[in-house]
Parts: C-alpha cells; sequence; structure tokens
C-alpha cells in the first residue's frame, strides 16, 4: 500500500470504531485533544476516564 491509502484508511477508523460499538451496544475509548482518557457511549455521551494533564 501507498502512504496515503494508509492514511486515508487510519483516518476512517475512529468512525468505524464508533459504528462498530453502537451495533454492540459498547463504548469507544480514546485520548482527546487535552490528553484525557473519555469513553463514548453509543448515545453519544462522553466520560473522562482518566485526566493525564
Amino acid at each position: 500500500m501507498v502512504d496515503d491509502e494508509i492514511e486515508k484508511i487510519l483516518r476512517k477508523m475512529p468512525d468505524y470504531a464508533r459504528e462498530e460499538a453502537r451495533k454492540k451496544g459498547t463504548y469507544i475509548v480514546y485520548m482527546d485533544d487535552n490528553g484525557c482518557v473519555v469513553r463514548e457511549y453509543p448515545d453519544g455521551r462522553t466520560i473522562k476516564v482518566r485526566d493525564e494533564n
């Protein structure tokens, strides 16, 4: 694969993870722009799990 193709796939991963979590009724975990670990639920709620600052 070309680097551009890999970057394109990687940019789609968060949306894919959200969709899969929604289908299964569970949450995803990620680090936000401020360095906080966040759980995001299918209904859109977000909860800070840990603040790295």
